[in-house]
């Protein structure tokens, strides 16, 4: 199975907006095989974007730590999970950067998802720099990928390699080679079998678009910010990546 998660962010403007990208781009991804679509809106869209598609997963782009109790403006997993939520996104830069999330925090996290069945999307590589080595990426993700999941049981794990710096809303202007994204990917799976986690597979993130998407060989799938915000660019995305038959290959 090929994965395409989108992150709406902050978009759109209003709930009309959302349920219609969110139909249009189920209408345009009618008939692709063998390809699970998620799409991420903010919290007040959530029900829009359900009650607006039929075969399309929803996800959500946090949830809190806590178990529900008096946490004001917080959302639990138990609320999302009533809302059909299946799948949520944990970890990400923006989380770390602009709300100070720690690695303790995103643990439990992590674990409020897994006591409700909602499927993780744990982004990994906050904090990464252009030119920093492989040895040292290698080295933060270790780090991060064991204060996030070392210990846990999962039952499904989509696991993200999103460096900072390659996410468009940065501004880096960089990307990563498929070459790079691949070893990456391929050093994720050897810190997976040592928490011999066996459902899992494993997402880019970072600065995709149609047009690149067949240049990141060797992950199972893309966690796509700005480009799933356009309906035309995302299901030509959606398109691209069904149609690429050696995603699994470098």
């Amino acid at each position: 199975m090929k994965y395409l998660i989108a992150n709406w962010k902050m978009h759109p403007d209003s709930a009309d907006e959302a349920a219609q990208l969110a139909h249009s781009v189920e209408q345009g991804l009618l008939g692709v095989e063998n390809l699970e679509i998620v799409l991420c809106p903010p919290f007040p869209y959530l029900n829009a974007v359900k009650e607006a598609t039929d075969k399309i997963h929803l996800g959500a782009q946090d949830v809190s730590a806590f178990e529900p109790g008096a946490y004001t403006g917080q959302v639990s997993a138990n609320q999302l999970k009533n809302l059909s939520v299946s799948h949520c996104i944990v970890g990400h830069s923006e989380r770390r950067n602009f709300a100070h999330e720690t690695e303790e925090d995103i643990s439990k996290k992590i674990d409020r998802c897994l006591e409700t069945g909602i499927i993780p999307v744990v982004c990994l590589g906050s904090g990464l720099k252009p030119d920093d080595s492989d040895a040292t990426i290698k080295s933060v993700l270790r780090k991060q990928f064991q204060a996030y999941l070392h210990g846990k049981s999962f039952g499904a794990l989509l696991l993200t390699y999103e460096p900072t710096w390659a996410i468009s809303s940065s501004g880096s202007g960089r990307v990563p080679t498929g070459k790079h994204v691949k070893e990456m990917a391929d050093f994720l799976k050897e810190l997976i079998s040592e928490e011999h986690i066996s459902e899992y597979s494993i997402l880019y993130g970072g600065s995709v678009n149609s047009r690149d998407v067949t240049n990141f060989p060797g992950v199972d799938g893309y966690l796509v910010g700005a480009a799933s915000l356009n309906g035309e660019e995302f299901i030509a995305l959606g398109r691209a990546i069904s149609n690429f038959q050696f995603l699994n290959n470098y």
